[in-house]
């Protein structure tokens, strides 16, 4: 009986990621396309280009889902060979076809497979076969850090491009759709990022610029746009995680050029592990991007150093330009109820928001939330600080089962704290004092509620590490309050 807990992976994002890993590992001159975008019914294609794999993944494990996934893709790809153009010529000269789900095939699966599918990709002149979950789960007994890092049962050190995408998207509170608008405004900072992948002598390469800016979103577009195109791996750091794991970078593959992504690390320990391999350890071929929160960041000043600064490149990001600013809010605007206003309507509000607050992308996503409430500009705050007002009284309302004392002391000594540990019986305490609860457990249920409320965030081993999001309403409680 396999040992290995199908249930850790939870999403199609995680595991096309492990699957990726695992193809990599078995052929590391293979090419993977699992981005946004179309490759013409490829995910993944072998070095010398003869296979091509697909990845299916199958919430309730469904055979028959995953044998109808595979007629559907045969469908696909007969239409791609035959319409001359770009589908057309990566098509040619494949042999093989791929199907790789985590369902579980039994015998009469087998014979099904054989009989309704095989013949379909006979017709296009592929092979067709298939990796299920007990193949899957024999390619990995040869790969034991691989199994480790997906079912371990731990937080993993590093995550994928799309995974990280989701992460982001869970965690985003300004509004529900600000990262499915357009990128806008930043081609200058695009093509120094650019740049920056192409000059052998720089390494590292900070992004810094004021809470709200958009640092974040920064780090995956550049990734997305100016790596993943050629063939570039991405990776998503868990930075609480790379710090109880020393021995993070044991699973890496030298020969594969890898862009390491950083959001705001709370200090430098981890980077001097990280400097010393991409320097001269096993991820020399590796380069990080590394968001910062101001150019007098303690991460900055560090990579600032004799030692390290001729590997480091800055890059500051400013607010958006008006065009740019404006063209966002009005997509924005698109997707909630006031999307049935009239154009011009939308064109002046979206104009009025990005002048009243600083077109940063964060506070114009947390206006057109509120308009969205709202309905009119009548009543809007007319800065950035009146937002952050509104909604933490927003968030103070409605902890209905919290007294609104309490929930306020529980946000300032977090915000004191910048990062609260969990597992810190010491702090616990120290907390369960000053914000008034009967015991640690009563606490961890405030917590739990603010949590659920998108005000704090949980990272690292085990989710230990708590942390108000975003930064710009810890900064504004804790300049509220004198903290």
């Amino acid at each position: 009986m396999s040992d290995i807990n199908w249930g850790l992976i939870r999403s199609g994002s995680t595991f096309e990621h492990l699957i990726c890993a695992l193809i990599r590992l078995e052929d590391h001159e293979a090419r993977l396309y699992v981005r946004p975008g179309k490759d013409f019914a490829q995910d993944a294609r072998s070095g010398d280009g003869l296979t091509i794999y697909q990845m299916k993944f199958h919430q309730n494990e469904s055979t028959s889902s995953a044998i109808k996934d595979a007629k559907n893709e045969a469908t696909k790809i007969a239409k791609y060979q035959s319409t001359p153009g770009p589908a057309q010529e990566v098509w040619r000269g494949v042999q093989k076809w791929i199907l790789i789900s985590n369902v579980a095939f039994n015998p009469t699966d087998e014979l099904k497979w054989n009989k309704e599918v095989k013949p379909e990709f006979d017709k296009l002149g592929l092979t067709a076969t298939y990796w299920e979950k007990s193949v899957i789960e024999t390619k990995l007994l040869k790969y034991p850090d691989l199994k480790q890092a997906y079912f371990g049962g731990e937080t993993r050190v590093f995550l994928g491009i799309a995974e990280a995408r989701e992460q982001v998207q869970l965690q985003e509170f300004s509004h529900p759709h600000a990262l499915d608008t357009c990128y806008q405004g930043r081609e200058k900072e695009l093509e120094q990022y650019k740049n920056f992948l192409l000059n052998d002598s720089k390494k590292i390469l900070v992004v810094h610029g004021a809470g709200g800016i958009g640092k974040t979103r920064f780090l995956l577009e550049g990734a997305e746009t100016q790596a993943l195109p050629d063939d570039w791996e991405i990776l998503w750091a868990n930075v609480a995680t790379m710090m109880t794991n020393p021995s993070w970078f044991m699973g890496l593959i030298p020969e594969r050029p890898t862009l390491l992504l950083i959001d705001d690390p709370d200090d430098a320990e981890v980077l001097k592990k990280l400097v010393e391999q991409i320097s001269v350890g096993r991820a020399k071929t590796w380069k990080v991007a590394i968001a910062v929160r101001s150019p007098n960041d303690p991460v900055l000043k560090y990579l600032q150093k004799k030692r390290t600064g001729q590997i480091v490149e800055q890059l500051p990001l400013e607010p958006l330009e008006t065009n740019a600013a404006v063209a966002f809010c009005q997509e924005l605007l698109e997707f909630g109820v006031l999307q049935e206003q009239t154009a011009d309507w939308k064109t002046q509000s979206a104009t009025w928001i990005a002048q009243h607050y600083d077109r940063y992308p964060l506070w114009m996503a947390i206006a057109v939330k509120l308009l969205e409430s709202k309905g009119n500009l009548e009543t809007m705050p007319q800065e950035a600080d009146g937002l952050a007002s509104e909604y933490l009284e927003e968030i103070l309302t409605q902890q209905q089962n919290i007294p609104r004392e309490q929930v306020f002391n529980l946000l300032r000594w977090t915000a004191l704290f910048n990062t609260v540990n969990r597992e810190d019986a010491a702090v616990i305490e120290w907390l369960r004092a000053k914000v008034g609860c009967r015991n640690p457990t009563e606490l961890q249920r405030y917590f739990d509620s603010l949590i659920t409320r998108k005000v704090i965030f949980e990272r690292g081993a085990g989710n230990r590490l708590l942390k108000i999001k975003p930064d710009v309403l810890a900064d504004y409680i804790a300049i509220l309050y004198e903290l």
